[in-house]
């Protein structure tokens, strides 16, 4: 009963900008929750896109087993040496880059790409950036989480997972 709350780890892991949903910064992160809410309140045209949610992150975690072991690399961290930084920062990153995308996180992005490409006749290639939660909120992490450009579809979940790891670079540590 005391413990942390449990993370929500079902569906939807991708949204297109144009759902409702989008619109959920605890979902999409603000970036993405602000651009969803351009398109669908204000009638701005915005770029065609989707976001891989919250849930989708935390299920790779949990099928992946990494909470626990990035709870303890987090937990003996010294922010005040750059080498700890360093150690700390690789070792979580490399789990995350050796992580498995679960197949219905593959099959939710696959599908989004998919309606991209149906709707939009879209055949190009993909900025895949992070869209932080508490991002431009009462804390600022402009700059320091990855943003990979010219990404094609086959290479998306890769480029996903960099992303992912960048929250846990020596900078934003």
């Amino acid at each position: 009963m005391l413990g942390p709350p449990k993370k929500l780890v079902e569906p939807p892991y991708v949204l297109d900008l144009n759902a409702r949903q989008a619109r959920d910064a605890s979902l999409v992160g603000g970036k993405a929750a602000k651009l969803a809410w351009v398109s669908q309140s204000v009638g701005l045209p915005v770029p065609a896109g989707f976001a891989i949610t919250t849930r989708a992150f935390h299920r790779l975690i949990e099928f992946n087993d990494l909470e626990g072991p990035i709870a303890d690399e987090l937990a003996g961290l010294d922010i005040h040496s750059p080498a700890s930084l360093d150690e700390v920062s690789d070792r979580i990153r490399r789990a995350i880059g050796r992580a498995t995308v679960p197949q219905e996180v593959v099959d939710a992005v696959h599908g989004a790409v998919d309606r991209l490409q149906a709707a939009c006749r879209f055949t190009g290639r993909f900025a895949v950036r992070s869209s932080a939660v508490a991002e431009d909120t009462k804390s600022s992490f402009a700059g320091q989480y990855r943003t990979i450009l010219n990404v094609p579809a086959t290479e998306l979940l890769d480029a996903y997972k960099n992303v992912l790891a960048s929250k846990y670079a020596p900078s934003a540590l």
